[in-house]
């Protein structure tokens, strides 16, 4: 049996993944599936080294994660995050997140100032992903083999340092984002010693490691939700998560980007955590007066239901829908129902 950690540059998968998807012509759903990808990469590298049996021991996925985003950003970067959340919770992936501090920009360059001369630092990932390989192969008996998916030829160097501990190494990359070193086509020598087995490229396996997501019927569990519940989607609902329509998404998003540009015009990031001091802001979406609660609408997205003897340092009648409130969480958000705030007082 040999023993196979896979180690991808989640950075670089994201930017070549048209180049991969591309081979493909006529269906727009597809997309690449993430608990295939390290199975089929094992595969490949146990026929190659002629082993009987290959143990897949772990998947580790290096990325970045943007933060302090304009607010109608967030949107994606939740996206983002949900992605990153489903790579973990899904497939068991081990997920390196490093934040790229934006400083209240846009994402996109296009969407920014011409004039502005900032650019996103995004440093790391090819540091996380050299020093976890290379830490993993000096614990005996951690990994036989390291398949690396990645194109960049800043890891030549620890290739070479992973085969002088004695494990083998495969690489995966995609035609065109590879460099001259992987390439057994460009370096049939192996000139700088940094594989054990032939790479193998994804844009070349694609049938192998492409999916099309089911067209599914769910019910929206949106607070905001109007009419008939029931719709369509190929979303994978998340575990424990409630699922929501494109209608309730957009419009849950639009009350996220209201409540982060209020605050951030009534209060500057510092004095913001000082006012909070634990507790999270939020926004009265609805009061059912009549009966003494109602619910409040957070500024990352989530619903919290509260009660009049939840409130402090104000009246339940002296409450407005829209106003802004500070809460502590005494639970979060479940199987679509809404989370419960207390400690409600006035932001």
């Amino acid at each position: 049996m040999i023993k196979v950690m896979v180690f991808i540059d989640g950075t670089w998968l994201y930017h070549v993944q048209r180049s991969i998807l591309r081979k493909i012509i006529g269906n727009q759903n597809l997309a690449i599936d993430y608990g295939k990808l390290p199975h089929v990469l094992a595969k490949r590298l146990g026929e190659q080294l002629g082993a009987t049996e290959v143990d897949l021991v772990r998947t580790h996925f290096f990325c970045s994660i943007p933060k302090n985003v304009d607010p109608r950003d967030i949107e994606e970067v939740e996206k983002q995050q949900e992605f990153y959340d489903m790579l973990h919770e899904d497939y068991h992936y081990e997920i390196y997140p490093l934040e790229i501090d934006f400083k209240g920009r846009r994402l996109h360059k296009k969407d920014r100032d011409p004039m502005d001369p900032f650019v996103p630092e995004e440093k790391g990932v090819d540091i996380a992903l050299a020093s976890t390989m290379l830490y993993y192969a000096a614990i005996p008996h951690a990994y036989d083999a390291a398949i690396g998916v990645f194109g960049d030829q800043d890891y030549i160097p620890v290739l070479q340092y992973v085969r002088r501990l004695g494990k083998r190494v495969m690489i995966a990359s995609v035609h065109g984002s590879c460099a001259e070193a992987y390439d057994p086509a460009r370096d049939p020598t192996d000139s700088k010693r940094v594989r054990d087995a032939d790479t193998v490229f994804l844009d070349e396996i694609v049938g192998e490691i492409v999916y099309e997501p089911p067209l599914q019927q769910y019910e929206c569990q949106s607070p905001l939700h109007k009419g008939d519940r029931r719709f369509w989607t190929r979303e994978r609902p998340r575990k424990g998560r409630p699922i929501y329509c494109d209608a309730c998404k957009r419009a849950m998003a639009a009350q996220r980007r209201e409540i982060e540009e209020t605050l951030r015009k009534e209060y500057p990031d510092e004095v913001l955590s000082k006012v909070l001091e634990g507790y999270q802001p939020g926004r009265i979406r609805k009061l059912v007066r009549d009966r003494g609660f109602g619910f409040i609408f957070s500024k990352d997205g989530k619903e919290y239901f509260f009660h009049a003897s939840d409130l402090r340092d104000i009246r339940f009648e002296e409450l407005t829908e829209t106003q802004y409130v500070q809460f502590t969480v005494e639970s979060e958000p479940s199987g679509g129902r809404a989370g419960r705030a207390r400690e409600v007082r006035p932001l």
